[in-house]
């Protein structure tokens, strides 16, 4: 606790009861008098009625008192010990590619049977079966590991804003007319070369170049799930156009 100001409570002799009555309140309450000097002189008196008052006198560093021209009161300064908080460990959860072989990848996702994925009718399915084959083998040749960084990457970026940027996002709610066509696999694999390589990977930690690397083989599986007809959640299939909301 650190207590600073004019207390009008002179504790310079014990002439004055204000001043006894501080000096009570300081040995009952173990607080210690860090100001030695008056802080108040004038042509006939002078007065220590200006105080500094610490329970820790350890984190005090110095105490002066300066005079001042514009004021009959002394200045008080302190300079305080306070040490640099350590900054805790942060730690990320990032894929590890350390041993990732490019040649070795491709030739293992080559085997895996991504002709369960047609087992299922609900696009859903299919995506999560997908996803699940795929993430198997990547995991093997990159896996998610819990690494510790310095510091961390976008301090001003706190949980409190997150659900800010649902909110700014739920806020865009516009109907258009969106049209179903046809994908093939050089749609997707026009659309997988256009990512950019710098930009950061999503939840599952799969970067832009791992999906570039396994193209060749994802692009035909992911061009015949876009390309499923879609139903809505009656069971009805929908037409070529249908008005979504975004």
């Amino acid at each position: 606790m650190l207590i600073l100001g004019d207390l009008n409570c002179n504790v310079l002799g014990t002439s004055d009861p204000d001043g006894r009555a501080l000096i009570n309140f300081c040995s009952t309450f173990g607080q210690t008098q860090l100001v030695k000097t008056a802080t108040r002189v004038t042509e006939n008196s002078k007065s220590f009625i200006d105080v500094a008052l610490t329970t820790k006198e350890n984190i005090i560093y110095a105490c002066d008192v300066i005079e001042s021209a514009i004021s009959d009161h002394s200045l008080m300064s302190l300079t305080l010990k306070f040490k640099t908080p350590r900054p805790r460990n942060i730690f990320v959860t990032t894929r590890t590619y350390k041993n990732y072989d490019c040649n070795g990848f491709i030739d293992d996702l080559a085997n895996v049977p991504f002709h369960i994925v047609d087992l299922f009718d609900d696009p859903d399915d299919q995506v999560n079966a997908f996803n699940c084959l795929f993430l198997q083998i990547l995991d093997e040749h990159a896996p998610i590991k819990r690494i510790r960084i310095n510091s961390r990457p976008n301090p001003f970026i706190t949980q409190e804003i997150y659900p800010c940027e649902s909110i700014h996002s739920s806020g865009r709610n516009m109907t258009t007319l969106f049209t179903f066509h046809s994908i093939t696999t050089g749609d997707v694999q026009r659309i997988i070369t256009s990512l950019p390589s710098n930009k950061a990977p999503g939840c599952d930690k799969v970067n832009a170049k791992i999906l570039k690397d396994s193209s060749p083989v994802i692009a035909p599986i992911i061009a015949a799930v876009a390309s499923e007809p879609k139903a809505n959640e009656r069971g009805r299939q929908l037409s070529n156009q249908q008005k979504i909301t975004l």
